[in-house]
């Protein structure tokens, strides 16, 4: 941690591959390197025993990308389960559910990261909901969003756009444009789609018939 440049902090994703137990011993070596946080070291289904984790732990303890709706989030919140709130924008309901989930966040005073792994159209969902985020404290000089973003290669995340979005010096300039700010390249999304057999290659209509 010593050798890292000025100002990097690093974050652990356990994806959910831990027992319990595990989790915890994980979590402890975790705050000895001076991580930030742990991400979902266990099974996400409804969270079970993450209690147990998050009150054995000083590390922040990140998750909530498999929440579905503001329901969730809030039987999450109750239970005191998270410091950093993760929601998925694919999945908890669309930009506005996941600005609700952060504002409840908000009021308990738990970060809010969206999650973010897929494509371009998800990317620039995800660019939405940052910038629609509440600022977490009333300090002058609170943190700028976060932004979890993959590097792997991915072609539906490069390729999908007609202008593609890219990181210029870690930062993305939120799409200003209709809708999520992007227009898909049709070309693109139809020869994906002829490659995995979806729709005819022909570009002409098709007329069906009763």
């Amino acid at each position: 941690m010593s050798r890292l440049p000025p100002g990097i902090e690093l974050m652990a994703d356990g994806n959910a591959a831990y027992t319990l137990p595990q989790a915890i011993e994980m979590g402890h070596g975790l705050e000895r390197l001076g991580f930030v946080w742990f991400e979902e070291p266990a099974p996400q289904d409804g969270y079970a025993g993450y209690e147990r984790i998050h009150d054995a732990l000083d590390i922040a303890l990140a998750g909530g990308e498999g929440i579905a709706d503001r329901r969730e989030a809030q039987a999450c919140f109750e239970r005191g389960i998270f410091d950093i709130v993760q929601p998925d924008v694919s999945i908890c309901g669309g930009v506005g559910e996941a600005q609700l989930i952060a504002d409840l966040a908000q009021l308990r005073g738990v970060g809010c990261v969206p999650h973010m792994w897929g494509g371009a159209i998800m990317l620039a969902a995800t660019l939405q909901v940052l910038a629609l985020l509440p600022d977490p404290t009333r300090s002058l000089s609170t943190f700028a969003p976060l932004l979890e973003y993959d590097t792997t290669e991915n072609p539906f995340r490069t390729d999908l756009l007609t202008r593609p979005l890219s990181m210029v010096e870690g930062w993305f300039e939120i799409p200003s444009g209709p809708g999520l700010g992007v227009e898909p390249d049709e070309q693109q999304i139809r020869q994906r789609a002829v490659d995995s057999g979806l729709v005819s290659s022909s570009a002409h209509p098709v007329a069906v018939t009763a």
